[in-house]
């Protein structure tokens, strides 16, 4: 089975990524696969949601937190490909905080049910450049080590 580009996958992340403003949770869940195997991470610490129910309950959260003036995102870049029903995404973002961009990447797995591209996993990290962690002093230390 070759392994080809995905431009229709890369649509499905670019909508899912516009429901995400609109606050649409329909659009959301049913972008989610039905599978147990579902398995998705956010950038918080608390946020590890297995199962396709716990997913859907986490996006719930992750939404309300948004509202009133939490950050916004925005897709700068997604790359996409897929090997028969089975399709891996990488996105470029940046999440817009108190007027401050902040860049994000995320990494997605994606499974086709029923015709339709279905989230299985996915996983997003904050960009944090490795000389603000990694330096003795560096501010974010106090932050990561008090988790």
């Amino acid at each position: 089975m070759a392994i080809e580009r995905a431009p229709d996958v890369e649509a499905i992340v670019r909508e899912a990524n516009d429901a995400w403003r609109r606050g649409d949770i329909e659009a959301l869940e049913r972008m989610t696969s039905s599978s147990d195997a579902v398995l998705m991470v956010g950038t918080d610490p608390s946020e590890i949601w297995r199962g396709p129910q716990q997913a859907i309950e986490g996006l719930h959260q992750a939404l309300d937190e948004t509202e009133g003036g939490g950050p916004r995102s925005r897709t700068e870049d997604v790359t996409a490909y897929r090997a028969g029903d089975i399709a891996w995404t990488f996105e470029v973002g940046v999440f817009t905080v108190e007027g401050a961009d902040v860049s994000f990447r995320t990494v997605s797995v994606l499974h086709r049910e029923d015709g339709e591209w279905k989230y299985v996993q996915s996983v997003a990290s904050l960009s944090v450049p490795n000389a603000a962690w990694t330096k003795p002093g560096a501010p974010i230390l106090e932050t990561l080590a008090a988790r």
